[in-house]
This record gives structure tokens, sequence and C-alpha cells, in this order.
């Protein structure tokens, strides 16, 4: 079980001041604007910036960064419960809808934890859109708080959850944008195939398979995640008729997959669901493709393209 912690009382006390103060403009973020990622964090002898305004980023800039992009990702995860829409590559499949909301919700919330570092840390939302909304009827979106969070330390994790959070709202283009400006600034193998698969899935969305199969090609590389991305790219590499980086794929599997790991299976499950939910069959061509290869494919492999040919 995750841990549960307490906004600090001193910044939540600075917050609370900030958000009565009309003049701080520093966290307010307008509901469809979004900062150059690349922006240099604003600095405690910027002229703009109010009394109160100056002290939070003398003192507690690091403090209100972090609990910015903890709320962030935690509606992230939330829209991902309803949707299964963004994270699907990040969570073993391209599935178009959770199996289960409870399950799914764990699922991306573990994944978003160990890449972001949340806690179980909820933050009044009066407090949030009296410090980072502009006269809006609705919650503070995902988009409004990473953009915040930015403005005060440009971790690209954060900016990894911005672009997530840009494709969740339908805003395909800025997400891809800030997702691609994102990828040379990473400092972990880790959140740089959490970007690749992000990429992945946009291109997917916008219909750009050959863009979608390089993308989980570059996810599937890095050392600490590559199971999920490698067994996507194969199922991608496979109904393309791809037989060379199909093979590669498939060993990539090999690699990081031991034979009957529940990973497999897992995969297996939700990618024939979403592809029986968009109607998707074999063709003649797919199944003379697996034919051809499959007495040289791995068993991790062999049982992916095989629930594929029997759909």
């Amino acid at each position: 079980m995750s841990s549960q912690k307490t906004i600090d009382p001193e910044v939540q006390a600075i917050l609370e001041e900030v958000g009565r103060d009309p003049a701080c403009k520093l966290l307010r973020v307008p509901k469809l604007v979004v900062s150059p990622v690349s922006q240099a964090p604003v600095r405690d002898r910027d002229s703009t910036l109010t009394r109160v305004e100056r002290r939070l980023v003398k003192v507690h800039r690091n403090d209100v960064a972090q609990l910015l992009l903890d709320e962030a990702a935690r509606r992230i995860t939330e829209v991902e419960a309803r949707e299964g829409r963004l994270l699907r590559y990040v969570n073993a499949s391209t599935i178009s809808a959770p199996v289960d909301a409870d399950v799914w919700r764990k699922r991306v919330s573990s994944r978003l934890r160990k890449m972001t570092g949340v806690e179980d840390e909820v933050v009044p939302e009066a407090l949030l859109k009296a410090c980072v909304g502009i006269d809006q009827a609705g919650d503070v979106s995902p988009v409004q708080l990473a953009t915040a969070s930015l403005r005060l330390v440009p971790r690209a994790t954060t900016s990894i959850c911005l672009g997530i959070a840009l494709d969740q709202e339908g805003r395909v283009e800025h997400g891809y944008s800030t997702l691609i400006e994102t990828i040379d600034r990473l400092p972990s193998e880790l959140m740089l195939s959490y970007a690749w698969q992000g990429i992945a899935c946009i291109e997917f969305e916008k219909g750009n398979l050959e863009g979608e199969r390089l993308a989980l090609n570059r996810a599937s590389m890095t050392a600490e995640l590559r199971g999920d991305p490698a067994m996507a790219w194969f199922s991608a590499c496979l109904k393309s008729g791809d037989r060379k980086d199909v093979l590669v794929a498939a060993s990539r599997i090999e690699d990081c997959i031991p034979v009957g790991h529940p990973s497999v299976d897992e995969y297996i499950h939700m990618r024939t669901r979403r592809d029986e939910a968009n109607r998707w069959k074999p063709t003649k061509a797919f199944h003379r493709n697996f034919l051809s290869i499959a007495d040289r494919l791995p068993e991790q492999a062999w049982r992916i393209g095989h629930a594929l040919s029997n759909l």
C-alpha cells in the first residue's frame, strides 16, 4: 500500500497567501495555454514577482514544484482509470478501455509513482484553483499543474507528464512536440522509455503506424523497462508484415521476459481485448507472415503471434 503524507504547513500557508493575492501570477496558468518546455525556471530576483512569490521561489521552490507534479500525475491516473487511453503502451498494451477500473488505476498509479516519486497527498481543490486556476468553473487540469510546476523547476519528468496530459485533452500535436522536445534532456533510461512509449501512442492515434513502430523500437531498447514496449513492437511489426524487425523484436522479448512470466499472458489478454473492440481480424497475409517465421520465434513471442492469429 502506498504511503500517505500531509502537506507541509509552511508550504500550505504560502500557497494560501499566493491564492489570496490577485497580483500573484507566477503559478496561474490559463486553461488552454502551455509554456515552452525548455523555458528557464523563474529566478527569485525576477521583477515581476510579488513579495510572497519571491519567498516561495527562494525557500519553497522544490517543494511546491513537486506538489504540483504529484497532483498532475494523480489526475492523469484518474483520467486513465476512466478511459484507459494514453498510457496504453506504458501499461503493457494498446488497449482502448480498461479491463477493470480499480486494477487499471493501481497499475497506472504504480508506474507514475515509480517515475515521479508521487505520494498519496491530496491537495484541496480550492487551494489549487486559487493558486493555479484563472476564473474557471471546473477543476484545475493536469496540464495547468504540470505547466506551473515547470515554471519553478524544469524537470524532465514533469515534461513527460505534461506531454501525456496534453494528449489526454486531445491536444495531440502539443503533446507530441512536448515529448519530442523532452527526449534529449531525460536523465534516466526509465524516463526515456516512458517518453518513447508516449510518442508511440500518439503516433498510433495519428494513424502513423510506421512512426508507432519506430518509437516502440526505441522504447524497448532501454534496460529498465523493455518488456512491455518490446511486446507491443513485436505485435505492430507482425501486423505490418515487417519480417526483419519482427524477429529483432522477438529476440528482445526473449532477452527481457523469462518463459512463463505472467506479463505475457497479461499482454495477450489486453491486446486481444483491444483488437476485438476495434474489430481487427488477421488477414491471409498476416497468417502467411506468421507461419513463415513461427518456427524461428522464442516461446514468448510465438504465443503472442498465435493469439493474434486466432482472433
